[in-house]
Parts: C-alpha cells; structure tokens; sequence
C-alpha cells in the first residue's frame, strides 16, 4: 500500500510541475487548467477551467489533440464523459426561488432547465413535458438576446405576470404572451450562473445529481431521466 501512494503522489506531482508548461503552450494561467493522467497511455487529459474545453497532450509537450477521444474497446465517448462530470452543476447551489415553479401531479421528480421562450425547442420541451404526469420544473430563463431580440423583452413580461407559470405555459404552447409589466428579473444573475458552467444553449436540463443535459431529449430519455431522479432521491 505504502509503494502505491508513493507512486499516486509522484504522479501528482509531475501533472503539477506540467501545469505551467501546459498553460504556456495553450496560454492562460496554470490554475486555469486540471490535469489527468490517463490509464494505460501516454498521454494526459487536459481540462480548461475557462472555456470548458478538453484538449490531450503527451507529456513531453510535442503535441496537442483537440477533439474527441473514444475507447477503440467500448467504443465509449471518453471526451463526453468527462466533460459531463466537469460541468455538473450542484442542485442545492441552483437559486431555485428565481426560478418559474411548476408543479404537476405529485411534484416528483424535480429538475431545473434553462430556457429561452423564444426557442423553439423549448416550445417542443414544454409539449413533451405535458406527456409526463408527474413532475417540479424549476424554469430558470435564458434569453438568447442575440438568436432572439425579443426573449429577454417576453421572458420580463412573463416573470412579472400576476402567474409565471400559467404565463410561461401559455406563451409556449399557445404563443399568448401576457400584458408587459415591469419589475426585477433574475435573467442577469441566471446567465452568470450559466456562463459559469458553460451554459450556451437552450433547453439545458439540470437534474437533481447536478448532469447537465443539454439540447431537447427524446421523450423516452426524458421519461428514463425523470424516472431515475426518482429513484435517485429515495
């Protein structure tokens, strides 16, 4: 056991003392940077804290991969499954009360999504959401200003609507969008939070393990998702 840790805190130390070399090839600051060695190759994963990127390196420096990595045995997505864990974002750090609550049937499972009500796979969640009977949303709104130059305009008036949630409803499915109101929103602080964990997209669902699942899931991996938060919380 001894020799074994000795060989786990070399190692450590080496990825440490490449750190600043890995960040002056790439640029950046050396803690911008995690670094893993991976098992059976000679080459090491790199993780950067300030684009979310993944790149790969042989230790000596000579090259730089920058693209997806698979395992020729599994065929698994090496690169994917990393980067999943990287970017899970802690449900309990979500501001859950400057989100749109929604509540149907018994409120189990419960997950958060980023959304843009002008996003019309947003629209296309909300009608496969409808297929499940049992659920809490929390809605943290998005607007993609720069797709949509009127989400941020519609996601004011429907936070500041007597009922977000039958307004966030209704414009969705029905596009009847509420009298505009003024008053404070959280899209700001929620798009902080999104930049955070590299975020660009919308619908992005978070489940309650902190996966981050971007893009519009087909309805029997939203049913299998919502099923294991379920069995997840129990």
């Amino acid at each position: 056991m001894h020799g074994r840790d000795g060989r786990i805190h070399a190692r450590s130390r080496t990825l440490a003392a490449l750190r600043p070399r890995v960040a002056e090839r790439l640029g950046g600051k050396a803690e911008d940077y995690d670094l893993r060695a991976l098992p059976g190759a000679d080459l090491v994963e790199v993780h950067s804290r300030s684009n979310g990127r993944m790149a790969y390196v042989d230790r000596a420096l000579h090259y730089v991969l920058l693209g997806t990595l698979y395992d020729a045995d599994s065929k698994a997505n090496l690169t994917s499954q990393r980067l999943a864990e990287y970017n899970r974002l802690p449900f309990d750090q979500l501001p859950l009360e400057r989100a749109i609550k929604i509540v149907k049937g018994n409120g189990t499972p419960r997950f958060a999504v980023f959304e843009d009500p002008d996003c019309p796979f947003c629209r296309a969640m909300e009608a496969r959401l409808e297929q499940l009977d049992d659920y809490t949303a929390y809605v943290l709104l998005l607007p993609l200003s720069d797709v949509h130059p009127n989400a941020e305009k519609v996601a004011t008036a429907i936070w500041c609507s007597p009922d977000p949630a039958t307004a966030w409803h209704r414009y969705l499915l029905e596009q009847k969008l509420p009298e505009s109101r003024a008053c404070a929103t959280p899209i700001a602080e929620l798009a902080r939070i999104a930049t955070a964990h590299n975020i660009n997209g919308t619908p992005t669902l978070v489940m309650p393990d902190g996966e981050i699942v971007e893009g519009l899931p087909d309805f029997d991996t939203l049913k299998a998702k919502a099923a294991a938060a379920v069995a997840g919380s129990h």
